[in-house]
């Protein structure tokens, strides 16, 4: 990631995007040292997360994507861990009315 940055220069972010979790590797303390592992080591500060974690050893592409409880607080959460970093919620919002209200959340 950081010979990315290096070759798009400092005006273009390079980011990050990825799930909660996968398989067995699904808690917030993991995610949090991914997070902080990523940003240290190669300069990242902006991760889109989608608030679902994988499960790759018997869900199809399809089922991950609807099984898999949301937990999109643990996003807010990140943002809260991490303030000097963007976060952007990826996952299921059903439309405008579902998006304002978590946009309204505090963090």
């Amino acid at each position: 990631l950081r010979r990315v940055q290096g070759e798009v220069g400092p005006d273009l972010p390079v980011t990050v995007k990825c799930r909660i979790g996968v398989d067995d590797a699904d808690s917030y303390a993991e995610l949090k040292h991914f997070i902080s592992t990523v940003h240290e080591v190669a300069g990242v500060r902006t991760f889109i997360i989608h608030a679902r974690k994988a499960i790759l050893k018997g869900l199809s592409p399809e089922d991950n994507r609807r099984i898999p409880p949301l937990k999109r607080a643990w996003v807010y959460a990140l943002a809260r861990d991490f303030p000097h970093c963007g976060f952007v919620l990826n996952g299921q919002v059903t439309g405008c009315h579902e998006a304002a209200a978590w946009l309204a959340l505090e963090r």
